[in-house]
């Protein structure tokens, strides 16, 4: 269609008559139209980036964010850097990543939604406000490779793991309470495909002291995970990591603390080495050998994971 006519076209057109109730609501409409354009064109963006930095700097965080603007009901936050408050001026030497973050309102459960594109995939869910707040989290693709998991833990990790996290924790004390994680209850799944560790160098609690082991490549496979927690005791329906070199099975409970670094696992592992990775573990294979053989199947072995998450402890299992 030319330009000339559709000009003509839009001079004579004719729209009807708004007449009655019509009326009102086109009128309101408008006015919460402008309303909403107003207060994403004057909204101080830049001074909510900055408290947001020294509301985290007082605490002990290191938050950053390259760009803050209007997105449909909400605000959205690209380039944001999450990392622990370092001692000097300069920015912590690793950080977790965020590409983009959107917050919005929620009406089920009533709060904060959000929804996130980090580590190669994506995130989204709400947090529920209340005297016994909700958590719901669900997240697609996640990278472990893009997710710096080498910089974190030492151990460099690739694969990628979808899940889903529901939690209802209520507050405990007075009024006004802090939410207590120890009573909290939901369902926690996670599923994992591709899963490889190709080095590095994980802290492991060897006779009694915290010892620095070097990590030989491992190719777990995949892993499927499913905690029920009823009033802050999770039971394990399932756990277990399956690849062409390792299959590790759980059972168990565990006991969840206000911090997460004090769940208390009470997890019993079995664990199936395939031959060749037997023969090129070494100290590793030796370890897992001296393991007591399983009363079901003697190609398994059982251990016993205990302690805390923060400080775990492994040992035979019966």
């Amino acid at each position: 269609m030319e330009l000339a006519e559709l000009t003509r076209r839009l001079r004579t057109l004719k729209l009807p008559q708004l007449v009655g109730w019509q009326r009102t609501a086109a009128w309101a409409g408008l006015g919460v139209f402008l309303f909403a354009l107003f207060l994403a064109l004057t909204f101080p963006y830049d001074a909510v980036r900055a408290r947001i930095a020294s509301e985290a700097d007082a605490v002990g965080l290191w938050v950053r964010i390259d760009a803050l603007g209007p997105a449909f009901l909400g605000v959205s936050a690209r380039g944001v850097r999450v990392g622990e408050r370092p001692d000097g001026l300069g920015p912590p030497e690793t950080t977790v990543r965020v590409d983009r973050l959107t917050l919005r309102p929620s009406l089920y459960p009533w709060g904060v939604g959000f929804s996130a594109a980090l580590f190669g995939g994506t995130a989204g869910g709400a947090i529920g406000t209340g005297s016994a707040p909700r958590l719901r989290v669900h997240f697609d693709r996640l990278s472990l490779g893009k997710a710096g998991v080498g910089a974190l833990t030492g151990v460099d990790a690739v694969g990628t793991l979808d899940g889903e996290l529901s939690l209802d924790i209520p507050t405990s004390g007075p009024q006004g309470g802090q939410p207590d994680l120890s009573q909290a209850s939901g369902r926690i799944q996670l599923t994992g495909t591709g899963l490889e560790v190709k080095g590095g160098t994980l802290t492991l609690p060897l006779m009694g002291q915290m010892t620095p082991v070097d990590l030989p490549p491992v190719n777990f496979g995949k892993l499927d995970a499913d905690l029920d927690i009823k009033k802050g005791i999770g039971t394990l329906n399932a756990l277990r990591l399956e690849g062409p070199e390792l299959d590790i099975q759980g059972t168990g409970t565990v006991r969840l603390a206000r911090a997460v670094a004090y769940c208390e696992p009470d997890v019993t592992l079995r664990i199936r080495p395939m031959p060749d990775f037997l023969r090129r573990m070494g100290m590793i294979a030796a370890g897992i050998t001296q393991l007591p053989v399983d009363p079901a199947d003697s190609a398994y072995r059982n251990a016993k994971l205990t302690g805390y998450l923060g400080k775990p402890n492994m040992r035979p299992g019966r």
